[in-house]
């Protein structure tokens, strides 16, 4: 992780905090943490937990994120796609303030906002960005698509991370495009999703079968 990514997380953590003092006051004692897919609630918390959740999880994946490259056996790979890894990172904390944004505002204006399609965009997006960087990232033990072949053979690991860019960068433009409808969306997510997990796993197998059998044919 750089110092301007650091950088970045304490300055997203901070507005996060920041959102929290600001909300504390005009927040009921128990506030909504939780709607089902439409858009009413079903899940609520203390006042305290809502405001201190998302910015206390921010601070722990950030530590989470800044420790793992240097736990890696492969740690030298992640040189190779540091930008990548910490657009990743930006990417992901800029996200959880979204959605903390969202929650605040929610319970602090329940008929202004729409919980569902904003969180629908903003999943999406979080795809989109995770798919242009799929294909960017070499092999390591943490971070991208693992499967047992990936991990066996740098070659799968780049095709098969070539083709799950592709199909998250599918899956988050079908996300957003039903974002108006979170009814729908909530089964294209569940529909689409597995079939994603499911090809990229599929696909890494024969992948990985192909090149055996090509190199025993030698």
């Amino acid at each position: 992780m750089s110092r301007s990514t650091l950088f970045a997380i304490i300055i997203l953590v901070a507005i996060s905090l920041v959102l929290s003092l600001l909300a504390y006051s005009m927040l009921p004692n128990s506030i909504v943490v939780h709607w089902g897919i439409d858009g009413s609630a079903n899940g609520y918390g203390s006042k305290l937990f809502g405001i201190s959740f998302v910015p206390l999880l921010m601070i722990g994946l950030g530590t989470l994120f800044a420790i793992i490259p240097k736990a890696d056996p492969l740690k030298e790979n992640w040189k190779l796609f540091k930008q990548s890894y910490d657009t990743f990172i930006i990417g992901f904390m800029v996200f959880l303030l979204y959605v903390h944004g969202i929650t605040l505002a929610a319970n602090i204006f329940p008929q202004m906002v729409a919980v569902g399609p904003l969180i629908m965009i903003g999943i999406g997006s979080l795809f989109v960005l995770i798919g242009f960087i799929l294909p960017k990232i070499k092999q390591n033990w943490f971070f991208g698509l693992r499967t047992p072949w990936t991990i066996s053979n740098e070659v799968v690991w780049d095709k098969t991370h070539a083709l799950g860019g592709k199909l998250f960068i599918l899956f988050g433009v079908l996300t957003m495009s039903v974002s108006l409808w979170p009814r729908i969306g909530f089964y294209v997510f569940m529909g689409f999703l597995p079939v994603c997990v499911v090809s990229i796993i599929v696909y890494s197998y024969f992948s990985y079968k192909h090149l055996e059998g090509t190199r025993l044919s030698k």
